[in-house]
């Protein structure tokens, strides 16, 4: 099954076909179009399809006394709930992209006809054009003139609020790592922030979880921390915001790295392609703070106002290339976008292709189903009406 798998991806038969159209509003006349297939995402071709040949193997075997009555496919959403476009103009990167990068200039449901009337980016799925047959999808959307206008180069498909569950059905957690908020790998070992342990920071061996050191926090209200080279920096819920410490002594006296006054630092990471600081503040107005990461100059400053429901007590900081996970959801910083990665749960950590959640379950790190990069940006105005179609047939053969 994995050789069959393996096959298709490699091949590239999973696919669909996206047409964009522009018309003239009052005459009808067709002004633009444009064909190009889109990729299919590696959660879709790795995770869900697994999951779906699972569902067939493990669904009713009765076992221990037990029948199993529930799906594996569970704990995924719909992948493709939503299409949306944006102006994304990256590079298509079908084996590592997982995340919607850039705000929607316009959306549609693949699953509803009804469109929000207050809404100006959403529009309609066609059901008089669509239609679905055994192996065949054919979608087909609509956007009115005063709906969708604006500049897009990319068509994504997406979940409608979040991807995997954090909490799997009828699964167990890893015991090591349930109650973790925040986990960083550093030189093979996992540093841990559990705020309801006995001892809140631990250290584990990043390939077995083996427990190799456990410390008290280092000061009250304690609220986020990440390494860099030989030290361990942290922020409290201070004016005094900056710390750290030497990591090979965790019960040193904290240093006071920077000092400025803020009332709610409750977040912090750090970025050692670019040598920056990111902290988060919660107090009103919601700011990330990013600082030279030598010196702890101040070196840009951005509104967090539509960054999540973060707060100095659960706005802890990510830093990943595409942007920043905070509270569970990925915030673009500077579009100044939201939106949730999990469909309950909250993460932990991400390390390499999974998500490790913060009650302690490892789960697949994914969220777009698909995306197809344009030839070049496209533009629609209010003189004009806009169709996509995406048409999806499954390999054969």
């Amino acid at each position: 099954m994995k050789d069959v798998v393996e096959q298709i991806i490699q091949k590239g038969q999973v696919q669909g076909l996206i047409t964009v159209q522009l018309f003239d509003a009052e005459s009808g006349e067709l002004q633009h179009e444009e064909k190009t297939h889109n990729f299919i995402s590696q959660g879709v071709l790795k995770h869900v399809f697994n999951s779906y040949i699972s569902d067939i193997f493990t669904r009713y075997r009765h076992s221990d006394g037990v029948t199993t009555n529930y799906l594996a496919s569970e704990r995924y959403a719909d992948l493709f709930r939503y299409i949306i476009l944006t102006n994304d103009a990256s590079p298509e990167d079908p084996m590592n992209e997982w995340l919607r990068k850039a705000n929607a200039t316009a959306f549609a449901r693949t699953d509803n006809s009804d469109s929000n009337t207050t809404n100006m980016k959403e529009g309609n799925i066609n059901r008089n054009e669509s239609r679905t047959i055994f192996g065949q999808a054919k979608l087909v959307f609509d956007w009115s003139t005063e709906k969708g206008n604006g500049t897009f180069q990319s068509i994504n498909f997406e979940p409608i609020s979040g991807a995997v569950n954090g909490s799997p059905y009828r699964e167990k957690p890893v015991p090591e790592l349930v109650g973790i908020v925040k986990v960083v790998e550093h030189q093979d070992k996992l540093y841990m922030f559990k705020p309801s342990a006995d001892k809140q920071i631990e250290i584990r061996d990043a390939t077995t979880l083996a427990l190799i050191a456990s410390y008290n926090k280092p000061v009250n209200n304690f609220r986020d921390f990440t390494i860099k080279g030989d030290r361990f920096y942290f922020v409290k819920d201070a004016a005094d915001v900056l710390w750290s410490m030497p990591l090979s002594d965790l019960t040193a006296t904290p240093v006071k790295e920077k000092t400025w006054t803020l009332q709610n630092a409750g977040g912090i990471d750090y970025d050692p392609v670019k040598n920056e600081f990111y902290i988060g503040e919660y107090s009103t107005p919601k700011q990330l703070f990013v600082l030279d990461g030598t010196t702890f100059a101040d070196k840009k400053v951005y509104p967090m106002e539509n960054s999540s429901s973060g707060s100095y007590s659960s706005g802890y900081l990510f830093k990943i290339p595409e942007g920043f996970i905070v509270s569970g959801r990925f915030w673009n910083h500077e579009e100044d976008f939201n939106y949730p990665i999990l469909t309950s749960g909250a993460v932990g950590a991400i390390r390499q292709d999974k998500i490790y959640t913060q009650n302690g379950y490892i789960v697949d790190k994914m969220y777009i189903g698909s995306r197809v990069k344009l030839a070049a940006p496209i533009t629609k105005n209010n003189n004009q009406v806009m169709k996509v179609t995406y048409e999806f047939i499954t390999p054969t053969d």
